[in-house]
């Protein structure tokens, strides 16, 4: 029969061991646990890198952001940063100068026109880097709402499995002392999915909100970095 065997017990009572009955589980519901195991790691890694990112990329921007708005000409801060752009305002202010360069060039060096042009290299340089933000998100996503309903099937398998040996065991099976341990030891499937689930949909909120301040941040760098050009560079 296919299903988590009980536990040991110590002294008079027994104790639930879930580590045990993870270790002693079979088939349907071993694939199940192993899966949400798998799925928990991989929300732990991405949780991990993106709180170490989101930090590196706002001391970056910090950094960053310093220099421009003390700049005193954008190409020598141009200089100084295209090689390594690390946050999404410089990453943006690059993309903005590097077309207006283009636009320069094609007009002999005298910037006549072609302001739209560089409104649409930073809108989509914006969006690039919104996508940027949301990197792997849908990991956690996933998780958060998949996680609980993997656990609960490997729940349901497990009861089935428990329900069939009793149907086996015929009149001698006792409905207390033979399924219930069985159902309980099931459980763990569902346990283990919400585990899962918990902090992949809290660290997706709160990555969510972090992404959204970001995004907000970086549309009004991108509005500002095109006032300063049009500012510099075109005549009104």
């Amino acid at each position: 029969m296919t299903v988590i065997f009980l536990s040991a017990t110590h002294g008079g009572g027994g104790e639930f061991d879930i580590f045990s009955n993870i270790f002693d589980s079979q088939g349907v519901v071993l694939a199940v646990l192993i899966t949400l195991i798998l799925m928990s790691v991989v929300c732990w890694l991405v949780i991990f890198y993106k709180s170490v990112w989101f930090r590196t990329n706002r001391s970056a921007s910090e950094k960053f952001l310093a220099s421009y708005w003390n700049m005193e000409n954008p190409n020598h801060l141009y200089e100084d940063t295209r090689a390594n752009p690390m946050s999404a305002e410089a990453r943006i202010f690059v993309g903005a100068i590097k077309e207006l360069g283009r636009i320069s060039a094609r007009q002999d060096g005298v910037v006549r026109t072609g302001f739209e042009n560089i409104e649409r290299a930073v809108g989509r340089q914006v969006n690039a880097e919104v996508m940027r933000l949301e990197r792997l998100l849908p990991i956690l996503a996933t998780t958060g709402s998949a996680a609980p309903f993997i656990g609960l099937f490997g729940t349901v398998w497990g009861i089935m499995r428990a329900f069939g040996g009793l149907a086996e065991m015929g009149d001698e099976a006792n409905l207390l002392t033979t399924v219930t341990p069985h159902i309980a030891e099931a459980l763990v499937a569902t346990a283990i999915g919400l585990l899962a689930a918990i902090p992949a949909v809290m660290a997706y909120n709160l990555f969510v909100q972090k992404v959204r301040r970001t995004a907000t941040d970086i549309d009004g760098f991108g509005s500002d970095c095109l006032n300063t050009i049009r500012r510099l560079y075109f005549a009104e």
